[in-house]
Protein backbone atom coordinates (compact mmCIF):
# COMPACT_ATOMS: atom_id res chain seq x y z
CA UNK A 1 0.00 0.00 0.00
CA UNK A 2 2.84 2.33 0.84
CA UNK A 3 4.48 1.74 -2.55
CA UNK A 4 1.17 2.46 -4.30
CA UNK A 5 0.79 5.79 -2.46
CA UNK A 6 4.33 6.77 -3.41
CA UNK A 7 3.63 5.89 -7.04
CA UNK A 8 0.48 7.99 -7.08
CA UNK A 9 2.36 10.90 -5.51
CA UNK A 10 5.02 10.67 -8.18
CA UNK A 11 2.42 10.64 -10.92
CA UNK A 12 0.86 13.77 -9.43
CA UNK A 13 4.22 15.51 -9.38
CA UNK A 14 4.84 14.58 -12.97
CA UNK A 15 1.44 15.99 -13.96
CA UNK A 16 2.19 19.27 -12.18
CA UNK A 17 5.59 19.50 -13.82
CA UNK A 18 4.07 18.82 -17.25
CA UNK A 19 1.43 21.51 -16.76
CA UNK A 20 4.04 24.02 -15.66
CA UNK A 21 6.22 23.20 -18.64
CA UNK A 22 3.25 23.59 -20.96
CA UNK A 23 2.41 27.02 -19.57
CA UNK A 24 6.05 28.07 -19.75
CA UNK A 25 6.26 27.07 -23.39
CA UNK A 26 3.09 29.04 -24.18
CA UNK A 27 4.38 32.10 -22.31
CA UNK A 28 7.51 31.99 -24.45
CA UNK A 29 5.25 31.97 -27.55
CA UNK A 30 6.44 28.57 -28.73
CA UNK A 31 4.11 26.83 -31.16
CA UNK A 32 2.33 23.81 -29.72
CA UNK A 33 0.03 21.26 -31.29
CA UNK A 34 -3.64 22.20 -31.35
CA UNK A 35 -4.50 19.39 -28.88
CA UNK A 36 -2.14 21.00 -26.34
CA UNK A 37 -3.73 24.52 -26.57
CA UNK A 38 -4.95 26.08 -23.33
CA UNK A 39 -7.67 28.75 -23.05
CA UNK A 40 -6.19 32.17 -22.17
CA UNK A 41 -2.69 31.21 -23.35
CA UNK A 42 -0.38 33.75 -25.06
CA UNK A 43 -1.35 34.67 -28.68
CA UNK A 44 0.78 33.53 -31.58
CA UNK A 45 3.50 35.92 -32.88
CA UNK A 46 1.51 36.79 -36.04
CA UNK A 47 -1.51 37.80 -33.96
CA UNK A 48 0.70 39.91 -31.69
CA UNK A 49 2.25 41.77 -34.65
CA UNK A 50 -1.18 42.42 -36.13
CA UNK A 51 -2.50 43.81 -32.85
CA UNK A 52 0.52 46.10 -32.51
CA UNK A 53 0.11 47.35 -36.10
CA UNK A 54 -3.60 48.05 -35.57
CA UNK A 55 -2.87 49.93 -32.36
CA UNK A 56 -0.24 52.03 -34.16
CA UNK A 57 -2.66 52.85 -37.03
CA UNK A 58 -5.36 53.80 -34.56
CA UNK A 59 -2.96 56.18 -32.82
CA UNK A 60 -1.96 57.73 -36.17
CA UNK A 61 -5.62 58.18 -37.09
CA UNK A 62 -6.35 59.95 -33.82
CA UNK A 63 -3.35 62.23 -34.34
CA UNK A 64 -4.47 63.11 -37.91
CA UNK A 65 -8.00 63.88 -36.75
CA UNK A 66 -6.62 66.24 -34.13
CA UNK A 67 -4.44 67.98 -36.73
CA UNK A 68 -7.39 68.35 -39.11
CA UNK A 69 -9.54 69.85 -36.34
CA UNK A 70 -6.75 72.31 -35.47
CA UNK A 71 -6.23 73.30 -39.13
CA UNK A 72 -9.98 73.86 -39.65
CA UNK A 73 -10.10 76.01 -36.52
CA UNK A 74 -7.19 78.14 -37.74
CA UNK A 75 -8.67 78.41 -41.24
CA UNK A 76 -12.01 79.59 -39.88
CA UNK A 77 -10.25 82.54 -38.24
CA UNK A 78 -8.56 83.63 -41.45
CA UNK A 79 -10.07 86.42 -43.54
CA UNK A 80 -9.03 86.64 -47.15
CA UNK A 81 -9.40 89.95 -48.87
CA UNK A 82 -9.22 90.18 -52.60
CA UNK A 83 -6.47 92.46 -53.80
CA UNK A 84 -7.81 95.71 -55.24
CA UNK A 85 -6.61 97.37 -58.44
CA UNK A 86 -3.37 99.31 -58.38
CA UNK A 87 -4.21 102.96 -57.61
CA UNK A 88 -1.02 104.14 -59.33
CA UNK A 89 -1.26 102.18 -62.57
CA UNK A 90 -1.14 104.10 -65.83
CA UNK A 91 -4.46 104.98 -67.39
CA UNK A 92 -5.37 102.29 -69.93
CA UNK A 93 -7.52 103.69 -72.77
CA UNK A 94 -8.86 100.17 -73.45
CA UNK A 95 -10.27 99.96 -69.91
CA UNK A 96 -11.75 103.41 -70.38
CA UNK A 97 -13.43 102.43 -73.67
CA UNK A 98 -14.89 99.32 -72.05
CA UNK A 99 -16.40 101.47 -69.32
CA UNK A 100 -14.42 99.69 -66.60
CA UNK A 101 -14.86 101.75 -63.43
CA UNK A 102 -11.65 100.30 -62.02
CA UNK A 103 -9.86 102.51 -64.56
CA UNK A 104 -10.78 105.40 -62.24
CA UNK A 105 -9.54 103.74 -59.06
CA UNK A 106 -7.14 105.92 -57.09
CA UNK A 107 -6.59 109.66 -56.88
CA UNK A 108 -6.39 112.25 -59.67
CA UNK A 109 -4.79 115.69 -59.40
CA UNK A 110 -5.66 118.80 -61.37
CA UNK A 111 -2.82 119.45 -63.83
CA UNK A 112 -4.22 122.69 -65.27
CA UNK A 113 -5.56 125.90 -63.72
CA UNK A 114 -9.10 126.37 -62.42
CA UNK A 115 -10.97 129.51 -61.39
CA UNK A 116 -14.44 130.35 -60.14
CA UNK A 117 -16.19 133.72 -60.11
CA UNK A 118 -18.05 135.07 -57.11
CA UNK A 119 -21.59 135.72 -58.39
CA UNK A 120 -22.07 138.56 -55.92
CA UNK A 121 -18.78 140.44 -56.20
CA UNK A 122 -17.52 139.25 -59.57
CA UNK A 123 -14.13 138.37 -58.03
CA UNK A 124 -12.27 135.39 -59.46
CA UNK A 125 -10.84 132.76 -57.15
CA UNK A 126 -8.06 130.42 -58.28
CA UNK A 127 -7.67 126.83 -57.10
CA UNK A 128 -4.11 125.50 -57.37
CA UNK A 129 -5.05 122.20 -55.70
CA UNK A 130 -7.95 119.97 -56.75
CA UNK A 131 -7.98 116.23 -56.24
CA UNK A 132 -10.61 113.56 -56.88
CA UNK A 133 -10.21 110.03 -55.43
CA UNK A 134 -12.35 107.10 -56.63
CA UNK A 135 -13.00 103.62 -55.30
CA UNK A 136 -13.37 100.63 -57.64
CA UNK A 137 -17.12 101.33 -58.10
CA UNK A 138 -16.84 104.95 -59.19
CA UNK A 139 -17.70 106.51 -55.83
CA UNK A 140 -15.42 109.47 -55.20
CA UNK A 141 -14.44 112.31 -52.90
CA UNK A 142 -13.09 115.61 -54.17
CA UNK A 143 -10.99 118.14 -52.29
CA UNK A 144 -10.19 121.66 -53.52
CA UNK A 145 -8.02 124.39 -51.99
CA UNK A 146 -7.99 128.00 -53.12
CA UNK A 147 -5.15 130.50 -53.16
CA UNK A 148 -5.89 131.53 -49.58
CA UNK A 149 -5.86 127.92 -48.32
CA UNK A 150 -9.64 127.64 -47.94
CA UNK A 151 -10.68 124.03 -48.45
CA UNK A 152 -13.82 122.76 -50.20
CA UNK A 153 -14.77 119.09 -49.99
CA UNK A 154 -17.62 116.82 -51.05
CA UNK A 155 -18.66 113.55 -52.77
CA UNK A 156 -18.79 112.84 -56.51
CA UNK A 157 -19.99 109.90 -58.59
CA UNK A 158 -18.34 108.69 -61.79
CA UNK A 159 -19.82 106.56 -64.56
CA UNK A 160 -19.31 105.81 -68.25
CA UNK A 161 -21.74 106.49 -71.06
CA UNK A 162 -22.39 104.03 -73.88
CA UNK A 163 -20.19 106.20 -76.09
CA UNK A 164 -17.25 105.68 -73.71
CA UNK A 165 -17.23 109.13 -72.14
CA UNK A 166 -16.76 109.54 -68.41
CA UNK A 167 -19.37 111.57 -66.56
CA UNK A 168 -18.71 112.88 -63.06
CA UNK A 169 -21.54 114.44 -61.10
CA UNK A 170 -21.82 116.35 -57.86
CA UNK A 171 -25.02 115.74 -55.92
CA UNK A 172 -25.10 119.33 -54.62
CA UNK A 173 -23.11 122.54 -54.32
CA UNK A 174 -19.61 121.96 -52.97
CA UNK A 175 -19.29 123.47 -49.45
CA UNK A 176 -16.15 125.36 -48.43
CA UNK A 177 -14.53 125.99 -45.09
CA UNK A 178 -15.23 129.74 -45.07
CA UNK A 179 -19.00 129.22 -45.29
CA UNK A 180 -19.16 129.70 -49.05
CA UNK A 181 -19.66 127.12 -51.77
CA UNK A 182 -18.98 126.29 -55.41
CA UNK A 183 -22.05 125.82 -57.59
CA UNK A 184 -22.78 122.21 -58.53
CA UNK A 185 -20.89 120.99 -61.60
CA UNK A 186 -21.19 118.28 -64.22
CA UNK A 187 -18.04 116.82 -65.85
CA UNK A 188 -17.70 115.12 -69.22
CA UNK A 189 -14.24 113.54 -69.64
CA UNK A 190 -12.23 111.65 -72.24
CA UNK A 191 -8.94 109.78 -71.89
CA UNK A 192 -5.98 111.41 -73.63
CA UNK A 193 -2.30 110.41 -73.26
CA UNK A 194 -2.65 109.04 -69.73
CA UNK A 195 -4.81 111.93 -68.52
CA UNK A 196 -8.49 112.70 -68.18
CA UNK A 197 -9.52 115.82 -70.09
CA UNK A 198 -12.79 117.17 -68.76
CA UNK A 199 -15.29 119.88 -69.69
CA UNK A 200 -17.01 121.23 -66.59
CA UNK A 201 -20.45 122.87 -66.60
CA UNK A 202 -22.31 124.67 -63.82
CA UNK A 203 -25.98 124.25 -64.84
CA UNK A 204 -27.16 127.00 -62.48
CA UNK A 205 -24.79 129.69 -63.75
CA UNK A 206 -23.90 128.35 -67.21
CA UNK A 207 -20.20 128.59 -66.36
CA UNK A 208 -17.87 126.29 -68.32
CA UNK A 209 -14.17 125.44 -68.08
CA UNK A 210 -11.87 122.78 -69.51
CA UNK A 211 -9.54 121.06 -67.04
CA UNK A 212 -7.22 118.07 -66.99
CA UNK A 213 -6.53 115.48 -64.28
CA UNK A 214 -3.61 113.07 -63.94
CA UNK A 215 -2.99 110.23 -61.52
CA UNK A 216 -1.67 111.26 -58.14
CA UNK A 217 0.93 109.48 -56.00
CA UNK A 218 -0.67 110.64 -52.73
CA UNK A 219 -3.86 112.01 -51.24
CA UNK A 220 -4.29 115.64 -50.25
Amino acid sequence: MRSIAISLLCLGCLALLGGAAHLTLRACALDLPRWMSVPGACPAPAETRQAVALARLDAQRSDLLQRIALAESQLSRLQCDAAGPDPHRALDPADWRRGDLEALYGCWDLSTGYQTRNTETGDEVGYPAWQICFDAKGNGLQKMRDMDGVACEGPVKGGFTEAGALQIEEAENLPCGDGGYIHRREFTCTATAGAASCDTLQPETGGRMAVEFRRSAREL
